[in-house]
């Protein structure tokens, strides 16, 4: 099976999530990237067979149908004319093997019946390069703190993760506190410059959930007998999904939430909460890396 995956956030100007950055027109944009995506999907013979989030997973016969379809797609995405002098960047990559995903199994030319080439399209936030140095406005404060109202407007992808903590309060004390606080490095903006290479700006911060219920940690980074150290783990996305019959905070809808991580793979941190509260803990610093340095963490934070 041959996989590519590909990724843009399209975020022209200011520094947030997406559809903070275009307000109305984010939701035409997006929809303006994936119709491409499609078209050069349709020309190439590939068959959609899931989305996940801003993700979608395309099958195609052959690897030549994969690249053909990806240079077709950057093609596309470079000559389109985006509002504000904007750009769409996409991240692609392309796997082989057989599929794992049960929602592959059985399609033509994959799972039992041979191998099958597979699309993985999804966004990324990117800012223009010389959009991203323009001068702030006074008035145009960085937003420090998220809560579950900003959930579709905000992305988690490549964040990392630097603890978990458990606070739970003392019900003696009439103190029902029950969160699951992950101490985090947001990315607030993805910076593309035209000519290649990126930066980001980071911030220090911390991702509290409400209320938390059934909690589930899956974390495995395999066993080396005793000789590899700590690798850093990342978030890939965070989902939730309403619970429909649900037993506690019944004045309020309450949800069942899965950070999925990029590594160690597999990985997967489940529980169910009423809401959370993200809270940056200083502004975002420019970095060539997706997370900041223990050391300049430390400095931000006071630590």
């Amino acid at each position: 099976m041959a996989a590519w995956q590909s990724g843009a956030h399209p975020c022209p100007s200011y520094p947030a999530a997406p559809s903070r950055c275009l307000g109305n027109r984010y939701p035409e944009i997006l929809a303006v990237h994936r119709a491409l995506l499609r078209t050069a999907f349709a020309a190439h013979e590939g068959r959609e067979v899931d989305t996940q989030g801003d993700a979608i997973f395309v099958v195609f016969g052959r690897a030549t149908q994969a690249i053909a379809a990806a240079v077709a797609i950057q093609r596309a995405l470079a000559a389109e004319a985006w509002p504000e002098g904007g750009a769409v960047r996409v991240r692609i990559g392309v796997h082989t093997g057989e599929p794992r995903d049960a929602h592959l199994q059985g399609t033509p030319g994959g799972g039992a019946d041979g191998p099958q080439h597979t699309f993985f399209a999804s966004t990324y936030r990117c800012t223009l390069w010389a959009a991203a140095h323009r001068p702030r406005k006074a008035d145009a404060l960085m937003q420090m703190k998220y809560t579950e109202a900003d959930f579709e407007h905000v992305s988690w992808h490549d964040c990392h993760i630097w603890g978990l903590d458990l606070r739970v309060g003392d019900p003696d004390e009439d103190d029902w506190t029950s969160d699951l606080v992950l101490d985090i490095d947001f990315i607030t903006d993805w910076i593309c410059p035209v000519e290649g290479g990126g930066q980001f700006r980071v911030a220090p911060a911390t991702l509290a959930f409400h209320g938390v219920t059934d909690p589930r940690i899956m974390i495995d980074w395999g066993d080396s007998g005793f000789q590899v150290a700590l690798h850093g783990v990342s978030i890939d996305m965070i989902e939730r999904e309403r619970v429909r019959e649900q037993k506690v905070y019944l004045d309020r809808p309450y949800y069942r939430w899965s950070i999925r991580l990029n590594w160690p793979r597999a990985g997967e941190i489940a529980f169910g909460a009423v809401g959370f509260t993200q809270t940056l803990l200083a502004e975002p610093v420019p970095t060539t890396k997706q997370h900041l340095s223990l050391r300049e963490r430390r400095r931000l934070t006071g630590s």
